[in-house]
């Protein structure tokens, strides 16, 4: 997977893993409350510039949207 790539994790041991701990932690902040902004139907998606630490331990910036999809019933 793309993911597994990006920040250098094999994907059992990526899928152990929280997204908190591969963020890196000045995004932290902005993350929260764009997630809970989604969660609570503020926005329905959300678009931001966001760094992952890559297992090797440098710093790896990606573009990231992230959409909720609710259930429809």
């Amino acid at each position: 997977p793309a993911l597994c790539d990006i920040v250098g994790y094999p994907e059992p041991e990526l899928l152990q893993l929280d997204y908190e701990t591969i963020s890196h932690p000045d995004d932290m902040v902005q993350d929260r409350v764009l997630t809970a902004e989604l969660y609570e139907g503020k926005r329905r998606s959300f678009q931001m510039e966001k760094r992952y630490r890559h297992r090797d331990g440098r710093t790896v910036w990606i573009n990231l949207t992230v959409a909720l999809v609710r259930d429809g019933f």
